[in-house]
């Protein structure tokens, strides 16, 4: 149950912030790669870190990372996906192949832009591995940003990993992004303001008091009252 969104402040400066809220406790520790870091991931493939990053993880046969920043602003945060995932099952030959929680070492270790990583990202192959911590294939998806502000969403379609254009800056959980994109045209009338009175024949209609703009902004806890309830608060919070 994980939100994520970025935000971008009156000096240009531009961040990402999650919550991180699993079924057990992850004990995630900061931690610090060097450039040129050497690892081996679980398909086999080594690789070399080009760029130092620092995130949060903990360390199972190699590191593991939830989210993070690299030296060159590009940042990145996992999000669980479950039903939605949908991983190879095979190496591809000429591509590296990964297990879906490794991504993330791939992408700070190596990728400093929203661009680059377009321009990169048929390079690899996620595959349908398990991950020792869960004893589970973990479905994931992943929303990433960089100095330049732009936003985007890799989401797994069809055993394909591909990127896409994210407007509003946030991410929760399943399902895909396009429908919760499109899940906002329900909610078309919230707005920061109160509603004016209303003359309904002979009676005036009148506001309860303050916030009935939000009227119909969700207050649960599944993916898409999230995805909403942070849409809206991010739109109008004050920078």
């Amino acid at each position: 149950m994980c939100t994520g969104l970025t935000l971008r402040t009156n000096d240009g400066s531009q961040f990402l912030a999650r919550t991180m809220d699993f079924g057990f406790q992850l004990d995630g520790k900061p931690i610090a790669i060097p450039q040129n870091y050497e690892w081996c991931s679980h398909l086999g493939a080594k690789q070399i870190s080009k760029y130092a990053f620092l995130g949060t993880g903990k360390k199972l046969e190699e590191y593991f990372f939830a989210d993070g920043i690299n030296e060159k602003g590009m940042a990145i945060a996992e999000l669980y996906y479950p039903d939605e995932a949908e991983y190879s099952l095979d190496l591809v030959e000429n591509k590296l192949n990964l297990a879906p929680y490794e991504f993330i070492m791939w992408v700070l270790g190596e990728i400093g832009s929203i661009e680059e990583l377009k321009a990169r990202i048929s390079e690899i192959n996620l595959v349908s591995a398990q991950i020792s911590l869960l004893g589970i294939v973990p479905p994931l998806h992943f929303m990433l940003t960089d100095r330049t502000g732009q936003n985007v969403v890799v989401e797994t379609n069809s055993q394909k990993l591909t990127i896409k254009d994210n407007p509003v800056g946030v991410m929760t959980n399943s399902p895909e992004l396009e429908w919760h994109l499109k899940n906002l045209n329900n909610y078309i009338a919230l707005q920061p303001k109160n509603y004016a009175n209303k003359k309904l024949a002979d009676l005036t209609t009148r506001p309860f008091g303050q916030g009935s703009g939000t009227m119909g902004l969700p207050g649960g806890f599944t993916s898409p009252e999230r995805f909403v309830r942070t849409v809206f608060i991010k739109e109008y919070i004050e920078q």
